[in-house]
């Protein structure tokens, strides 16, 4: 995202980025969440976004960014954690 500027007399914020918040997120779960996230349907991502807000509380100020986070660790979670067929 963007860095607020540092202005005499202000505390200085840091606006993570959606990748940021998805990796710290991604690093809480349980490899059991994570494996039964994996194997989702995108389709099925608006209403697993509910079960995230308690760890986006604070984090995302909007609907549209916690959907991206969501998104964000769902793919991550797609190459590393989906239950495969083995021949």
């Amino acid at each position: 995202m963007h860095r607020l500027t540092n202005y005499p007399g202000k505390s200085r914020k840091v606006k993570q980025s959606v990748e940021q918040i998805a990796d710290e997120i991604f690093f809480l779960m349980t490899g059991r969440e994570k494996s039964i996230f994996a194997n989702m349907d995108e389709k099925d991502l608006p209403y697993v976004r509910y079960a995230f807000d308690s760890w986006l509380d604070g984090k995302v100020s909007d609907d549209e960014t916690a959907d991206k986070v969501v998104r964000a660790i769902w793919k991550k979670l797609k190459k590393t954690h989906r239950i495969r067929r083995v021949k």
